[in-house]
């Protein structure tokens, strides 16, 4: 097992926030946030790209994970 590089750390933690930032918002809080448009769009944006980092920190970590086969 690898270990887990600061980036992916950082991926993690801005996805994790992101979702408790929007569940907030949602209402399912119980203090709900309020926010405009542009900070959802924001918090959507930050969500998505964290997942997309996090999707290629595990496709790279499966893709290496095969080439310790070798000769």
């Amino acid at each position: 097992m690898s270990r887990i590089a600061d980036t992916e750390r950082g991926a993690r933690i801005a996805f994790r926030h992101a979702n408790e930032v929007l569940a907030s918002a949602d209402g399912s809080d119980l203090f709900p946030q309020r926010l405009t448009a542009k900070q959802r769009q924001l918090w959507l944006g930050i969500k998505r790209v964290s997942q997309e980092h996090l999707d290629e920190c595990s496709a790279l970590r499966s893709a290496l994970a095969g080439q310790g086969d070798g000769p």
